[in-house]
């Protein structure tokens, strides 16, 4: 594929509007939330397994028509577009979850809250011990194109820690990780932070991880 991964995603996005979770911003500049870059990054990795040898605009059309089977399976349906955490969220936990290679499907949502995923990211985990997280970030105060960034575990362990104590890491976290490389104004950045850092939830917010998505995304090609 010649073309770049955000003209990609942004293809996808615009090939049917009806297709994907949109803001008034990425109504103008067809960016993806985080759901969708996820569900758009699982579905061509999985494609890409299988070999097959396709024309740019027919890898865009089959994966339009994979996201409209997506919205028939419940379980994904309600996972994506309802940001439901029952059944296939479980918490990140430092000490014994441990990442498989490749892509590895993670989100920030409200323990105790059924309907409460607030950001959904990747992990990348290479053979060579290297983590990558990657995202998309698109809400009414922010805009931000996928994009990768090297991190190191220890890097990620503390993120999760710092959601519930520290205001400052996950300020920090946010503009290296999440909202880097946004076109809006910058101010608006930390209206995004705060919807995590003064949540009325706070002390609930976590980092989960979803260990069956590979094999939900699999189900519907």
């Amino acid at each position: 594929m010649t073309t770049n991964i955000n003209t990609f995603c942004s293809d996808i996005i615009s090939y049917n509007s009806k297709y994907g979770v949109r803001t008034r911003s990425q109504t103008i500049k067809s960016t993806s939330s985080c759901r969708m870059w996820q569900l758009i990054l699982a579905i061509s990795d999985n494609l890409n397994t299988r070999g097959l040898h396709l024309k740019y605009y027919q890898i865009i059309s089959m994966i339009s028509e994979i996201i409209e089977r997506v919205k028939l399976n419940p379980i994904l349906n309600s996972l994506i577009y309802l940001n439901n955490t029952s059944g296939v969220v479980k918490k990140y936990e430092v000490d014994r979850t441990h990442f498989k290679l490749g892509n590895n499907y993670m989100c920030i949502y409200i323990e105790g809250l059924e309907y409460s995923i607030l950001h959904y990211f990747t992990i990348i985990y290479t053979k060579n011990g290297d983590y990558y997280l990657n995202s998309s970030y698109a809400s009414e105060y922010v805009c931000v194109p996928q994009y990768t960034s090297l991190i190191t575990i220890e890097q990620l362990n503390r993120f999760v820690g710092a959601l519930y104590t520290d205001e400052e890491y996950v300020s920090e976290f946010f503009h290296k990780y999440f909202l880097k490389g946004n076109i809006f104004k910058p101010s608006l950045k930390v209206k995004e932070i705060e919807f995590i850092t003064r949540n009325i939830y706070r002390d609930n917010i976590c980092c989960g991880i979803i260990p069956d998505y590979d094999a939900l995304i699999k189900s519907v090609l």
